[in-house]
């Protein structure tokens, strides 16, 4: 094609994402991508961008890249017929093709064309991750917990034993003797359950049980948001309410907020539920964390729908079939994989990053000030122990001598 531009419609997602949005990324970024990264393949980075830059490669074209014209992402049909974001542009012939994986189905237009398929996707339901569980009830919720108790209440008698208090004498019988070499055996084992329990609470957290299944989800009774009235249909039909998914269907309005928004709301106050894309939530996570590090957001195992995903071109279009030709070759070789590989492995580090950010901020030194409790409890024993001790000297009566005489 000798160099011929083509204009592309992108937006940023978890499959192309500016890598002045990576904390791992933008270290190698040049000033001029920074300030304007439009035109420039080399300031994004992700699944999409490699498999359009191997493109432009192999097909000797200009990529001009552009976000929709009127900044609405994807895209729907409106009311009135007309359509809006990427797929508009596509559409008007604005633009060449959509640099960014759309899922295969109808949009209501004939005037569409996809190329070879990409990958896999799922729309899936996120709600707020379960609160984590107290740490007292954490340790007394276990069943560790309750058999130490219910032991030491079997073993009342041999306290000392089982507490590894110190023992003066074991008798002259060998039965004693065996009796209290068992109870200290056993006080060992009691001791060391005791403590690992309390190594484990304080080192997981542990939480309320997630919503996992749709039908958890209708029980909760929260509304779910999404982001354009088409995906209602599409992900819970037009099932009559009363069935499952037609409760699901019944629970759902189109958001009229930005999608941060909805996410912001479903982290803090988790009222509500949002459909969102699978391969969106690497991205998503790293955005809300809770008190531990781990993700705010938590997405419901049984997802409702499944999509293949490909890139969408006008009808007829002439770099349609040696595009999806070379796709095909991407797939076939392992490069698609291999892409995607390395753009979860970025979020991963990210993760990782924003993992130890957060604990070193919340990180808590020990001082003396940490052990105070326990020397003022220290305090408090010795001194009821002086008084205790004073008030025997004080009113007790004086044994006889043992060499008073009685009196006859």
């Amino acid at each position: 094609m000798n160099g011929y531009p083509l204009n592309i419609v992108f937006f940023s997602t978890a499959m192309a994402f500016f890598k002045a949005n990576s904390t791992i990324l933008r270290k190698k970024l040049s000033h001029a991508a920074l300030q304007y990264p439009f035109n420039n393949t080399d300031a994004y980075f992700g699944l999409d961008i490699e498999v359009l830059k191997e493109l432009s490669r192999q097909l000797n074209f200009t990529p001009l890249i552009a976000p929709s014209s009127d900044s609405m992402d994807y895209g729907w049909m409106e009311p009135n017929g007309s359509f809006n974001g990427a797929l508009g542009d596509v559409l008007y012939k604005r633009a060449d093709f959509i640099m960014n994986g759309l899922f295969i189905k109808d949009y209501g237009t004939q005037q569409l064309e996809f190329s070879t398929t990409v990958d896999n996707d799922k729309l899936c339901i996120v709600v707020r991750t379960a609160d984590l569980v107290t740490i007292y009830i954490t340790y007394y919720s276990t069943r560790e917990s309750w058999n130490e108790i219910l032991n030491f209440k079997a073993a009342s008698r041999i306290v000392g034993l089982l507490l590894s208090a110190p023992v003066t004498g074991v008798g002259s019988s060998s039965h004693e003797r065996i009796f209290v070499t068992v109870c200290l055996l056993w006080s060992l084992n009691l001791t060391g359950a005791f403590q690992g329990s309390l190594v484990d609470v304080y080192t997981n957290s542990i939480s309320y049980h997630n919503m996992d299944t749709l039908a958890e989800l209708d029980e909760s009774g929260i509304p779910i948001s999404v982001l354009h009235a088409g995906l209602i249909t599409d992900v819970f039909g037009s099932e009559p309410p009363g069935t499952r998914l037609g409760n699901l269907h019944s629970k759902m309005f189109v958001a009229t907020h930005d999608n941060n928004i909805i996410l912001s709301r479903i982290a803090t106050k988790g009222d509500m539920a949002a459909l969102q894309r699978l391969v969106d939530m690497p991205k998503i996570f790293q955005q809300f964390v809770r008190s531990d590090g781990q993700p705010l957001i938590h997405v419901i195992k049984e997802c409702p729908r499944s999509y293949r995903l490909a890139y969408l071109f006008p009808k007829s279009s002439v770099f349609l079939e040696a595009a999806s030709q070379y796709i095909s070759l991407f797939a076939q070789s392992g490069l698609i994989r291999k892409w995607y590989d390395d753009t979860m492995y970025i979020f991963t580090l990210e993760g990782g990053n924003m993992n130890r950010l957060f604990i070193r901020s919340h990180a808590v030194i020990l001082t003396l000030s940490h052990l105070q409790t326990a020397f003022y409890v220290l305090a408090m024993g010795l001194s009821i122990s002086v008084f205790i001790f004073l008030l025997e000297i004080t009113f007790s009566n004086k044994p006889k001598s043992i060499y008073s005489v009685r009196k006859i």
